[in-house]
């Protein structure tokens, strides 16, 4: 394995820090702005929410295939430690995502699911796969079974429906917000693309471009077939949540609006990577978020929803307004945390 399999790998901590920076927005716009300022706060919700949370789930898939091959020295007759290493991860990640519950939606059970639920879980179920990744026909067999589960709940959906307006605690528990069924589609999705990252990574500076280049091409025919299908209804930009299902009261793209999400993902990978590529050094700030996704996560639900919201019930009617709090609350948690690395890394220079 080269050295980018070894340590962190910057344009991916940026692009979990621009899923991040996308999730802000959505939050302070569904919890803050009012509908006074529709139908611009409409898309924005809905742009965001379609890009932020996908995003993650595709880089969960993606790091979890480069962790494994990080650590893949590990004899194999000896594999307790990096699955115990990794169900821990998940069990963390589903308990937190219960824990937090408790602060930011005390009106809902405590069960309720989640998007932290819901990579917790795929991190658990994929965990025992990783080691046939190596096999071609597995990887392209995962593939395949990314689409049939999106494919089988469009199916199922009517059905999901009806089932979930019967059963209350079960529906909490098991569709709510970006729940796994069909969700844990994105995380294969990114589990598929990490496996080819690590055939290229150690290749020819070709095969590297070969690899971006598919990746480009799948993001823009994917987004040519959204807006091509968009046009055939008779709206090519259909930025609204009405065209999609709507479970639980929660969102879950329709048919024409993953081929949105798929080619908008793909893209924005490609393109983080070759802005890196050319060391935008400007955008290291989006590397402070990445590496501190999960504390950020929770520490800007608790700012928006917990605080601004429900204790102040603070409200936002200008544009310019919501954009400069949004400014100081993102360099508030890069400033914070670049502090906090620059004490730790002193302390640490102390004691050695």
């Amino acid at each position: 394995m080269s050295e980018l399999a070894h340590h962190r790998i910057a344009f991916i901590d940026a692009l979990r820090g621009f899923a991040l920076l996308l999730m802000v927005l959505n939050h302070t716009a569904t919890h803050l702005l009012t509908q006074t300022l529709d139908p611009g706060r409409h898309y924005l919700v809905y742009v965001t929410l379609s890009l932020s949370a996908p995003l993650f789930l595709f880089i969960v898939g993606f790091s979890l295939v480069l962790s494994f091959y990080r650590h893949r020295t590990v004899p194999l007759g000896n594999t307790q430690a990096y699955y115990w290493k990794y169900l821990k991860r998940g069990l963390g990640l589903l308990l937190a995502g219960y824990a937090l519950n408790i602060v930011i939606a005390p009106h809902e059970p405590l069960y309720s699911g989640g998007i932290l639920q819901t990579i917790g879980i795929s991190i658990i179920l994929i965990t025992p796969l990783l080691p046939k990744l190596q096999q071609q026909k597995f990887r392209d067999g995962l593939l395949l079974i990314a689409f049939l589960i999106y494919l089988l709940f469009v199916y199922a959906q009517p059905s999901i429906a009806g089932w979930s307006s019967r059963h209350p605690p079960m529906t909490h528990l098991l569709f709510e917000g970006f729940p796994p069924w069909p969700w844990i589609s994105m995380v294969l999705i990114g589990l598929y693309s990490g496996c080819r990252w690590v055939e290229v990574e150690d290749q020819t500076d070709s095969m590297m471009r070969r690899y971006l280049l598919q990746i480009q091409i799948l993001g823009i025919v994917s987004l040519m077939i959204y807006f091509a299908l968009n046009m055939m209804q008779g709206n090519i930009l259909n930025f609204s949540i009405y065209r999609d299902y709507i479970l639980n009261g929660h969102w879950v793209p329709s048919s024409i609006t993953v081929f949105w999400i798929i080619g908008i993902t793909l893209t924005v990978f490609a393109v983080m990577y070759r802005m890196f590529a050319n060391r935008y050094r400007y955008l290291h700030w989006l590397i402070v978020l990445g590496q501190s996704a999960f504390i950020l996560y929770v520490a800007h639900l608790l700012i928006i929803v917990s605080i601004a919201d429900r204790l102040f019930s603070l409200r936002v009617h200008q544009w310019w307004l919501f954009i400069a709090f949004n400014i100081v609350l993102v360099m508030a948690m890069v400033v914070i945390l670049s502090r906090f690395k620059l004490l730790t890394r002193q302390h640490r220079n102390v004691i050695t």
